[in-house]
């Protein structure tokens, strides 16, 4: 995965500072910019859970990649990162997701359907070892509200972020349905290092 140098960092809102001129093909490109995915940055900066950046395109200029990230302090701090070599930046990685699925059955969309397994026995064990992980997670609070494909009830608009990865607060609604997750998610929330032990 890239790594990723930082270009510059400027107090954010702040109209009266001169943005500097390495800084003008990146903010002020009208048209251009553009999000081409999305990483998490490993800057210490940046705290667990704000660390997942879009990545924007400048179609012009010598960096036609960036990432950009505002603080929530007060004042707000801007800090604008470019791609540098391997080992001499901060590095990134992709960010995994569990438990978005496409709106109805029949949709055309790479997410897939979620299907009941009632014989999933080991149901009972994972939330309990998904409560542990969920008080450990980051809460990023959306606007607008997830509806249950399956029954149609609203299923809450708080993502939770834990590592490399991001599921909805209305997961254990669809395990309530008897919906399993992934293997590699299962494997994620019963990972060693969520035991209470290793963490004292």
């Amino acid at each position: 995965m890239t790594d990723w140098r930082l270009l510059a960092e400027r107090a954010a809102f702040d109209r009266s500072v001169p943005l500097p001129e390495m800084l003008r093909p990146l903010v002020l490109a009208p048209g251009s910019q553009q999000i081409v995915g999305r990483v998490i940055l490993h800057d210490p900066a940046i705290p667990a859970g704000h660390n997942w950046l879009d990545v924007f395109e400048v179609t012009t200029g010598e960096h036609p990649r960036f990432l950009s990230w505002i603080s929530d302090t007060h004042p707000a701090i801007h800090r604008l990162y470019v791609p540098t070599a391997v080992g001499t930046g901060f590095p990134s990685e992709s960010p995994l997701y569990e438990g978005h699925w496409r709106s109805t059955e029949d949709e055309a969309s790479e997410l897939p359907w979620p299907k009941p397994n009632p014989q999933w026995r080991d149901r009972a064990a994972f939330v309990t070892r998904l409560d542990l992980v969920e008080s450990l997670a980051t809460r990023i609070v959306f606007r607008g509200i997830s509806m249950c494909p399956l029954c149609g009830v609203r299923n809450g608009h708080e993502a939770l972020r834990c590592a490399r990865w991001e599921w909805p607060a209305g997961l254990r609604h669809y395990i309530d349905h008897d919906v399993v997750p992934s293997p590699e998610f299962q494997d994620f929330i019963n990972a060693e290092w969520t035991r209470p032990s290793l963490r004292e």
